[in-house]
């Protein structure tokens, strides 16, 4: 394994192994009585703990039962977070004759049996071969696949956008044999697949945890989704083999192939592109949104001929779960001071504050837990991502006021964001005459471009939310890093504490200079070195600053952190079996532990 030096200025020469302290989220349950048994696993609500009768209204994801209420509210929330917070819209896209085009291999005609050979070889990276287990029928079936032309550039683009599920009315198996071709990394999908094992008969986006106004189809069958017209992009239907009532000679007969720039996956992307772009234009309008409406006003937003269409309003069904009633609903979901799910008046001492998420979000004990529960399975199943909170000051970057500089420094003011310069900044609030010099430490962008392929990135500061705006946007200006996942003074005016992290304890890592700010998770703690780039008040060495020199960028702080974040990651994930029953905690421990033994020896 890899040796991270200096990873703890406190580590001491030789210490024992023990398990760290882990401090579980507690929260004061409901009665059966009271109980709307909103989240259920394996039968029992995770709230009152009560056996709970399976046939409560609601739908099943991966063995976590929702109710009615508790889907129509967690749908609402994950959009809102998407949105907010890593400016992704949710996009589902249908499998066969959309991505790709896939035939059973005894039923190739004469002509197409060429493909048998060239399949799988490097002259053919779209061709493939494959064996899928029949269901419910106990044999094994071959198949050729042929991906879409422009599909690899497609998930990659549309990646950046949207979060995407794949629904098919194929298989699972089928399903999963063909997602290791196009996602075998599960970079794009996750789990995040559907099938007609779940969903038999028609297409609904019941199945998808996103509020209806934050989600695009993109299917070559209207029929399949009767009640979610107003969210579907037709695409044109892609053949590529023979099939039984084609006339005309298939692509696969005439040695040729969709067009990549100007095909059916090329077009959609550039229609998902206006979608995102519009929906996103106005900050202040993004809860407002609607991409059904935003649909309705794009041009192109189908393969058909224009002269057969006409601009119709959008039928727009909203979830019709029912609410509770205000003496049997928790208060769970607040918004500006009512609930969500009885629509009453709510004080606001009941629970926990979450404006920087959205303004006016609150949120109760019980739905703090389980929404860190909801979180963290959701990152880890799907996104093979942890959490991680940053520290800004002295462990991202170091910010002086101009007038603290010595006179040896004072030569930075002209460096400062000039073309020599990309690590040293001027920023200055407005309405304040204060001016200051803020120094990026080094490694901090490959840092922050390689930690978010791993993590979901908070900033957690005790500075002021208009500092914390202004350093992000240096580091962070299109938000892809961080999102609005930015917790200052404002809202965390003492101690730093991870009730303000959207995310099970377990699966969080803080990085931080001070240890003395996390009172209650210092088993979730990376200690970084310091990093002081100017003079600091009583110090006696010359700084960075003076000698004009820096820490170094593969050996620095950043670097070194990197490596262990990496190496976290990894032992998290290594078996995907154990993923529930994995905690950073106990891994930090194991890893730090580790090298200890290897510092003695």
């Amino acid at each position: 394994m890899f040796v991270a030096k200096n990873l703890s200025p406190e580590r001491e020469s030789k210490r024992q192994k023990k398990e760290p302290e882990i401090m579980e989220p507690s929260f004061p349950l409901l009665s059966p009585n009271n109980c709307g048994h909103w989240y259920i696993r394996y039968g029992f609500c995770i709230v009152c703990k009560s056996t709970v009768d399976k046939t409560i209204e609601g739908r099943v994801f991966d063995g976590l039962h929702l109710s009615s209420e508790a889907l129509a509210l967690t749908k609402r929330l994950i959009t809102k977070f998407s949105c907010l917070n890593m400016k992704k819209l949710h996009l589902v896209l249908d499998l066969d004759l959309t991505l790709i085009h896939s035939v059973r291999v005894p039923c190739l005609s004469e002509a197409e049996k060429y493909l048998i050979e060239e399949a799988g070889s490097t002259t053919r990276e779209d061709l493939w071969k494959m064996k899928v287990r029949g269901d419910p029928i106990s044999i094994t079936i071959e198949h050729l696949v042929k991906l879409r032309p422009f599909l690899c550039e497609f998930l990659k683009e549309a990646n950046e956008m949207f979060t995407m599920y794949v629904y098919t009315k194929g298989t699972r198996p089928y399903a999963e044999a063909i997602l290791k071709l196009i996602d075998p990394k599960k970079l794009y999908f996750g789990h995040r697949v559907i099938t007609r094992n779940e969903s038999p008969h028609t297409k609904t986006l019941d199945m998808v945890l996103a509020d209806e106004r934050g989600v695009v189809i993109v299917d070559d069958t209207r029929k399949a989704w009767p009640n979610n017209k107003s969210n579907l992009v037709l695409i044109g239907r892609y053949n590529y083999f023979r099939s039984q009532s084609r006339v005309l000679k298939p692509h696969s007969e005439e040695k040729t192939d969709e067009s990549e720039n100007n095909g059916g996956l090329a077009n959609v992307l550039k229609l998902l592109k206006g979608i995102h772009h519009k929906f996103f234009k106005v900050e202040e309008e993004v809860e407002s949104q609607d991409v059904r409406l935003t649909m309705s006003v794009v041009e192109n937003f189908s393969s058909e001929p224009k002269a057969k269409r006409r601009k119709i309003e959008p039928t727009i069904n909203e979830s019709s779960s029912s609410l509770s009633s205000s003496s049997s609903c928790g208060h769970w979901y607040i918004c500006h001071g009512i609930c969500i799910g009885c629509k009453s008046t709510v004080k606001k001492s009941q629970g926990r504050a979450f404006d920087y998420i959205f303004d006016g979000l609150q949120l109760s004990h019980e739905a703090v837990a389980l929404t860190k529960c909801f979180t963290t399975k959701l990152s880890c199943l799907n996104e093979k991502k942890l959490h991680l909170v940053l520290d800004l000051d002295h462990t991202l970057l170091h910010t002086v006021m101009v007038p603290s500089l010595s006179q040896a420094e004072k030569y930075l003011i002209e460096e400062a964001g000039s073309a020599t310069r990309d690590d040293l900044w001027k920023i200055k609030a407005v309405g304040d005459p204060m001016e200051f010099l803020t120094k990026l430490r080094p490694f901090l962008r490959d840092f922050l471009k390689e930690a978010n392929e791993f993590f979901t990135m908070y900033v957690y500061t005790k500075g002021s939310r208009v500092y914390a705006k202004q350093v992000l946007e240096l580091i962070d200006p299109k938000k892809l890093y961080f999102g609005d996942r930015v917790i200052t003074k404002t809202e965390s005016p003492h101690m730093k504490t991870l009730d303000f992290v959207l995310a099970e304890e377990r699966g969080v890592v803080i990085v931080d200079d001070t240890r003395n700010v996390w009172p209650d998770h210092k088993s979730n703690l990376v200690d970084i070195s310091k990093y002081s780039y100017f003079r600091l008040k009583g110090q006696d060495s010359m700084p960075y600053s003076e000698e004009k020199t820096d820490e170094s960028e593969s050996e620095g702080g950043l670097a070194n952190v990197l490596k262990l974040l990496k190496e976290v990651h990894q032992r998290f994930f290594r078996v995907e079996e154990e993923l529930e029953s994995k905690d950073v905690r106990s891994l930090l421990q194991e890893i730090d532990f580790e090298l200890n033994v290897e510092s003695v020896e």
